[in-house]
């Protein structure tokens, strides 16, 4: 990079990438857009859809970046209910934003937009399998499967559509342009976060091999523990979130219980985007399954460093002490 001196709009390394990752998907690289980071993806995506001008549906159990980008964009937002498998109820309609449960995998669905953000395994595995209308928005942040510290991509059969949102990046410059066709922002992705992201690609097979192993003796742990795995955790694909399901009542004794033996727990999702302050103007249905999974769904720690040993000898003996006092 600092041989070429080019660190941005669209260099050598931001073309492999998006090149090596169309490649991964079974896409030519004129299809993948990468951008600065997946909100700004999800943002981009949703102005320059034919969908813009409809109400379109976001699930409340998602994180934030979801609704903020549905919110920012100008589109009517309606939050929706998810079912228990943590998937949302109105996916069967195109126009909605369909978010994949923690790196889970797609299902078969008409969302016109899918938030893949931590789902690069289950995308590239062959697990997502993209409808003609469809787009899918990658986050490749440090904490994900596959980071390039800060970045993501757009990906869609649709090329009219990646070119809107590639315009989009660039101050809605067209190619040789200087004039702002849309209203755009400056989401391109730098060199060097490309750079990253081509390192990590390098290794990506033998870090996807250890998340895989890693979580399949999370699930192991918790299956002879009596711990309960929740949905999204259960498949095996490398993500770095793990997720197991617990009594309601119990939750917060559990929370402290952990904490003062020195593990730290994450309600990654919140109460659901329908109890944040700066969604309350937003039309939404009853939420009666997200409510369920925000008391009842807790991450723990989960990082190709982390002994398992240790951490489930903590939370089993922790959820045994909870077990023992309910009797």
């Amino acid at each position: 990079m600092h041989e070429s001196q080019i660190f941005s709009n669209n260099g050598p390394l931001v073309r492999e990438l998006e090149s090596r990752i169309g490649k991964l998907f079974g896409f030519s690289p004129e299809h993948v857009c990468t951008v600065t980071n997946a909100t700004l993806g999800l943002l981009g995506a949703i102005q320059t859809s034919h969908q813009i001008d409809n109400d379109i549906s976001i699930p409340s159990w998602t994180f934030a970046a979801t609704v903020l980008a549905g919110v920012q964009s100008g589109a009517r937002i309606c939050l929706s209910d998810v079912s228990e498998d943590h998937r949302s109820k109105a996916s069967d309609n195109k126009n909605s934003v369909e978010v994949l449960p923690f790196g889970a995998t797609l299902r078969e669905c008409e969302s016109f937009l899918i938030d893949a953000a931590a789902s690069f395994d289950a995308a590239t595995s062959g697990a997502v399998h993209l409808k003609s209308h469809q787009g899918l928005v990658v986050s490749l942040h440090a904490t994900k499967s596959l980071p390039a510290g800060e970045g993501g991509f757009f990906l869609s059969h649709d090329l009219a559509w990646v070119d809107r949102v590639r315009s989009w990046c660039a101050f809605g410059f067209k190619p040789g342009s200087r004039q702002s066709e849309l209203t755009g922002l400056n989401a391109k992705m730098p060199e060097v976060s490309a750079a990253y992201g081509l390192a990590a690609l390098d290794q990506w097979p033998v870090l996807r091999a250890k998340q895989l192993s890693l979580k399949e003796r999370y699930i192991v742990e918790c299956n002879r523990r009596g711990i309960i795995v929740a949905p999204p955790s259960l498949e095996i694909v490398a993500n770095p979130y793990f997720l197991i399901s617990v009594d309601p009542e119990k939750k917060q004794s559990l929370v402290e219980n952990l904490a003062r033996n020195g593990v730290e727990t994450r309600d990654w999702w919140g109460d659901g985007a329908h109890k944040m302050p700066a969604f309350q103007n937003l039309d939404r249905e009853p939420m009666r399954t997200t409510e369920y999974l925000a008391s009842s769904t807790l991450g723990l720690p989960f990082w190709l460093g982390i002994n398992p040993d240790k951490l489930f000898r903590i939370v089993g003996e922790a959820h045994k002490v909870l077990e023992l006092e309910s009797q």
